[in-house]
């Protein structure tokens, strides 16, 4: 391999733009009158995919982590009152 390939590679590789996956757990702390079993938990992975979470919960303390490869995780927590 000639030289001038050789740092090419090397710079394509030093200052390309990867999409690594990276993990995010958060822990959410609801009030006593929240019935967290209408609540909803999703989240964006960055891949243009909106994801459920099965969320751990214990005492109104709700914990979610997951997979993402954007810049920030989007969380989105939705929570149905009443009927429908």
């Amino acid at each position: 391999m000639k030289l001038s390939h050789l740092i090419f590679v090397c710079f394509v590789l030093l200052f390309s733009k990867t999409q690594a996956q990276k993990i995010f757990s958060v822990t959410i702390h609801f009030p006593k009158g929240i019935d967290l079993k209408k609540t909803h938990f999703q989240y964006e992975n960055g891949k243009n995919q909106l994801l459920p979470l099965t969320p751990r919960i214990e005492n109104q303390e709700v914990s979610l982590s997951g997979v993402f490869y954007s810049r920030y995780a989007t969380l989105h927590v939705t929570h149905q009152e009443g009927q429908v």
